[in-house]
């Protein structure tokens, strides 16, 4: 068993990682825009080069930390201590107000970075486990075995 309290920056870094492309749909985004930046480059105009810079930095660090920041805030529970317990069937969630089950056939992809784990039951909704919920860095990566284990690989 595990527990804690989602935190802001758990929901920001959530969101990021959520948005994390799969590595060939990165890579054909680089190309696109290096293809972008070329076809601008011999066009000899440089605004809209910039005008998309300008967009998309404000997109990822203003506006999508900001919106994931304010979620989070509008929703109570997610900052209440949970407890998870690993079962046979699945996990259990328990949370002052209620509890419930996700069992191991629902989860259908998960995702993991150094610090959080995102479980799919579907291609938009998730559950966040963020590594300080564990004692430990071994507890983590245990997890993340029987994780792999009963859902298989993690998706990029």
């Amino acid at each position: 068993m595990f527990q804690g309290s989602l935190q802001q920056r758990d929901y920001v870094r959530a969101q990021f990682l959520h948005m994390r492309p799969r590595r060939s749909f990165a890579v054909i985004g680089v190309l696109l825009l290096v293809l972008f930046g070329v076809a601008i480059s011999v066009g000899g105009g440089t605004l809209p080069l910039l005008a998309l810079f300008a967009f998309l930095s404000l997109q990822f660090f203003v506006y999508i930390p900001w919106r994931a920041r304010r979620a989070f805030g509008q929703h109570a529970a997610l900052s209440e201590l949970v407890h998870i317990t690993i079962r046979d069937d699945g996990l259990h969630f328990e949370r002052k107000h209620g509890g419930g089950l996700l069992p191991w056939t629902h989860v259908r992809k998960w995702k993991s970075s150094g610090e959080l784990i995102l479980l799919y039951p579907a291609d938009h909704i998730f559950h966040m486990i963020p590594r300080h919920f564990f004692a430990s860095d071994q507890e983590f990566s245990s997890f993340q075995s029987a994780l792999e284990a009963r859902v298989g690989k993690p998706r990029a």
